[in-house]
């Protein structure tokens, strides 16, 4: 694995952290200004929908398996993995994220969900 692959990985999986969703100045590090999101539910969230939903989320733990990475263009990485709300992952979600290379830091620029075939 690469060193890119893992350090999105690591990122991915900060964001994946209550204590992480839950900081706003934290939150501005890893996402950028123009994020936008599809969530599992099919609705797109732009970065002002996601950052107000997250700092005020009340999640616990948040389960992640499965990640894979693939480089689409410099600087720009495809991150695929799966959540879950418990460890037995009944209630999976398909998870896709576009990383890119912004100066010196990897930013998260889209998010997609998608519900698991149970």
């Amino acid at each position: 694995m690469s060193e890119n692959f893992a350090q999105v990985i690591e990122l991915e999986k900060q964001l994946l952290l209550p204590a992480v969703r839950g900081q706003k100045a934290k939150l501005l590090e890893l996402i950028a200004p123009d994020f936008y999101e599809i969530g599992a539910s099919g609705k797109r969230y732009s970065f002002d929908d996601i950052m107000e939903m997250l700092v005020n989320e009340d999640v616990d733990v948040i389960f992640s398996r499965d990640f894979k990475a693939k480089e689409l263009a410099e600087k720009l990485i495809l991150l695929q993995y799966q959540t879950g709300r418990s460890e037995d992952f009944s209630d999976a979600v398909w998870r896709s994220s576009l990383w890119q290379l912004r100066g010196a830091k990897w930013q998260i620029i889209f998010h997609q969900g998608t519900k698991a075939a149970q």
